[in-house]
């Protein structure tokens, strides 16, 4: 592989996990939006704005225009609410939230295909954003009565119903102000198998200093031994004691004493490193219960439930590994538990 081709190869995996991050925080605060309607400059309007606006830059760098198309068409529309141009009606959260279901998707046929532009399907769900008379009017979900489900807190959303309606015209763009990332919110992407062999290395140094640590044990206890028996021929044998080769046994009592320490430093040290490199594989578990929330609300919306899905401990966080073996397992318990353990509101 040619020096080019590889960095091509690591802008697209970035750009990959980069794009996945914007649809989940765009799909978890659409639905906050639509639950809890934004009043003012509500901070989530602007979040939800920059989500979009560096996923259409984004998209752009590395040409996958059919993302960025879509990605500028929800920057429009989220500049056009914050400008109280637009509310979120449930005809427009159906129709923002067809558009980010179809960023996925979009991002894989635009790398499939560089500069290629946007397909009709795309240009369709465009249209609808842009023009209220290319669909009829999505109908509104049925009010939901409260049944609390406390999972422990990214979903690949079901398909969106095909009619949605958004009331917005052709909307202006709203320039974005460029502003300085705050230190404490500085992120680095780091390739996970890098980050298992660093841990693994980690590892194999956190058992080497285990071991070393049960010879130097043996070598305080024959340390002692030594000690005893100086003290015993300085007691029972002095004229042994002016021997110059028994005096020089007094020096290697002395280095174990700093041998020790030296040796509980570098494990402690090893050990902090070891949990640092664990914690790094720490992910917080709300992308899944955003994903819960949006199986239900799909659900709601079919109009035979009335659910209404509550999660708490959304900052818990556990190893990705794990995250990723837990995903498809609570959603699908989730689904079940609403399709099968809920009755329809006229039974």
């Amino acid at each position: 592989m040619q020096p080019d081709d590889a960095f091509l190869q690591e802008l697209i995996a970035t750009f990959r996990a980069e794009a996945d991050e914007h649809i989940q925080t765009m799909t978890r605060l659409v639905l906050e939006l639509e639950t809890t309607p934004p009043e003012g400059d509500d901070p989530r309007l602007e979040e939800l704005f920059r989500a979009a606006h560096s996923l259409k830059g984004a998209a752009r760098a590395v040409e996958v225009m059919p993302a960025e198309a879509l990605a500028h068409r929800l920057e429009d529309v989220f500049a056009r609410i914050k400008r109280h141009e637009a509310t979120f009606s449930p005809a427009l959260v159906q129709g923002v939230l067809e558009a980010i279901d179809a960023i996925g998707p979009a991002v894989e046929a635009g790398l499939l295909h560089p500069g290629a532009p946007p397909d009709a399907a795309v240009e369709q769900i465009i249209a609808k954003l842009a023009d209220p008379s290319t669909a009829p009017a999505a109908k509104p979900p049925p009010a939901a009565q409260p049944v609390a489900t406390k999972p422990t807190e990214a979903v690949e959303p079901r398909p969106s119903e095909p009619s949605a309606t958004v009331e917005l015209s052709a909307p202006m763009p709203e320039p974005v102000a460029p502003t300085a990332p705050s230190p404490a919110s500085e992120q680095v992407r780091v390739d996970t198998g890098l980050l298992d062999e660093v841990t693994d290395l980690a590892g194999d140094l956190l058992t080497g200093v285990r071991r070393l640590e049960s010879r130097l044990n043996r070598a305080e206890l024959l340390g002692g031994d030594i000690a005893r028996l100086l003290t015993h021929l300085r007691t029972h044998a002095p004229d042994l004691m002016a021997d110059p080769m028994l005096a020089s046994l007094l020096d290697p009592l002395g280095s174990a004493t700093t041998v020790t320490k030296l040796r509980d430093r570098e494990a402690d040290i090893a050990r902090d490193v070891y949990a640092g490199l664990q914690r790094l594989r720490l992910t917080r578990i709300a992308p899944i219960f955003d994903l819960m929330g949006r199986a239900i609300r799909d659900l709601q919306r079919s109009g035979d439930r009335e659910v209404h899905l509550v999660t708490e401990g959304g900052e818990t966080q556990l190893d990705r590994a794990v995250l990723d073996g837990l995903r498809d397992p609570l959603l699908h318990l989730v689904r079940n538990a609403a399709d099968h353990g809920i009755e329809p509101p006229d039974v």
